[in-house]
This record gives C-alpha cells, structure tokens and sequence, in this order.
C-alpha cells in the first residue's frame, strides 16, 4: 500500500496546516528538523526522520505528542501508541481525524501490561473507556491504561491478583447460600 503506490502528495506540504492544528491545543508546540532534498535522515530533538520535521507538542498535564513528517509519511505518537500514515490523501485524512479526535478527547490510547511488561497498544473506537469490554477482552490479571489528551479523563485499571478473584467468587457463592439459607428458616 505504502511503498508502491505513487504519492498522491508530499506530506511535507502538509507541515504546516497540521502546525496550526496542534497550535490550538498546545500552544507551546515546537516545530524542528530541516526538509533535506535528498531524504536522508536527520535528528529532531533526539528523534530521527527520513529528511522530515517533526511537531513536539506538550499539554498543560506535561503529556507528549509527537508527529514525525517527512517526504513519504506522517507518524503520529501518543500515550505509547503510534501509526504510520502514508502519502496517500485518504491516508492523510485519516490522519487528521484520529489527530482531531486525539485533541479533542474522543479516541484515547489502550495499553495493557501483564506482570509489568507491555502488552498491546491501539487507538480507541469510542470516546470512553468500556471497562467491562476491556476486562473481558484482556481480563483481570492486566493493568489496562486508557489515556486522553485531557490527563484527568485517563484510567487506569489495576491489575487484580487472582488470589482475589477466586476470594470474590467464594464469597459471593457463600453469600448466596446463606441467604438461600436465611429464606428456608424464614420460611420465604
């Protein structure tokens, strides 16, 4: 899809629409890295682009964006999730929701860690977090961190030791026979 297709633009043009984009949340937002004419790769900021700029963006919670442009895609970074968008103008429109919906606080990132070590990372479908969907899908032994650009709408869901899961079971099961119990001597 990428690489064989002929570009239907230079992302390159786009640096500055997408500047502005970001200007509105983080008025602070850097803009760094030199257009080389030949591609090669240079460092913005500790970050190497294939001949691009890169956009460094700062809430007021201290929370970090990054866009990496150069001459054959845009990379978007964000609460540990990141994606490619590649010279394509559907690609780039793309882009553009999932960075307007990141700013405006309807997609969030999800990363998941079990025993402390990553696991998966994906950009939200949603605008909140579905805690019983996410239990389900990654269950209750992984720490799953949903974060917004807005840092007071993050969650974060503690990993649960199964210890206490099968406690909560028993005890629930337990409370059940005892009512079951207390309606038999009641006479319910």
């Amino acid at each position: 899809m990428c690489c064989e297709n002929k570009a239907e633009y230079n992302p390159i043009d786009k640096t500055d629409e997408i500047f502005g984009i970001v200007k509105k949340y983080s008025p602070t937002a850097e803009l760094s890295g030199k257009i080389t004419a030949n591609g090669g790769r240079t460092t913005n900021g500790g970050r190497t682009t294939n001949g691009g700029r890169t956009i460094h963006a700062v809430n007021s919670f201290g929370k970090e964006m990054f866009i990496d442009i150069d001459t054959s895609e845009i990379s978007l970074f964000f609460g540990g999730w990141h994606d490619h968008y590649y010279a394509e103008m559907s690609e780039y429109e793309l882009f553009k929701e999932n960075l307007n919906d990141i700013l405006n606080n309807k997609k969030f990132t999800v990363c998941t860690f079990t025993d402390n070590k990553p696991g998966c990372v994906f950009l939200s479908e949603t605008e909140e977090p579905d805690i019983n969907s996410l239990r389900e899908e990654f269950g209750f032994d992984t720490k799953i961190v949903c974060s917004f650009w807005d840092s007071s709408k993050n969650v974060i869901l503690a990993a649960v030791a199964k210890l206490t899961i099968d406690f909560e079971i028993k005890f629930r099961k337990t409370r059940k026979e005892s009512a079951g119990l207390l309606s038999q001597v009641k006479g319910d």
